[in-house]
């Protein structure tokens, strides 16, 4: 049976690797979506793919990286303002308002960045896919 020590590591270890794999591959969609219309720029023939079927992949990836920084910059927030209420009454341990606002939007910041990585990424292959085997 495990902890509940082990169980919140592995839950920060695990909610780590989410995060970072969310960054990694949102950049990398942007950096796709930006190669293509690049590419499709300076093509004298019809681009791979035109910047509408680009659009969804690229916000999509864009909005991800926004919910990824909003998610800490609010946890940022968040820890200073419980650190500096465990100092100031004195205490040892403190407990985040899961009622707040702010512990609302770092809760849903996660589910959107990842919902969005998915759709970036999920759309653009898609496109590719499209394009090499159907188009």
């Amino acid at each position: 049976m495990a902890s509940r020590e082990k169980l919140i590591e592995d839950h920060n270890w695990l909610t780590e690797r989410v995060s970072n794999r969310v960054w990694a591959v949102s950049t990398a969609t942007i950096a796709s979506c930006l190669a293509f219309l690049i590419e499709g720029g300076n093509a004298a023939s019809e681009p791979f793919l035109s910047p509408k079927q680009l659009a969804i992949p690229l916000v999509a990836s864009l909005l991800a990286v926004l919910s990824d920084l909003l998610q800490y910059w609010i946890a940022v927030r968040q820890t200073a303002k419980l650190l500096n209420a465990i100092e100031q009454a004195d205490e040892e341990n403190g407990q985040f308002d899961t009622n707040a606002w702010d512990y609302r939007v770092r809760s849903w910041s996660f589910k959107l960045k990842s919902l969005f990585a998915f759709v970036g990424v999920g759309w653009l292959t898609a496109l590719i896919f499209l394009r090499l085997f159907v188009w």
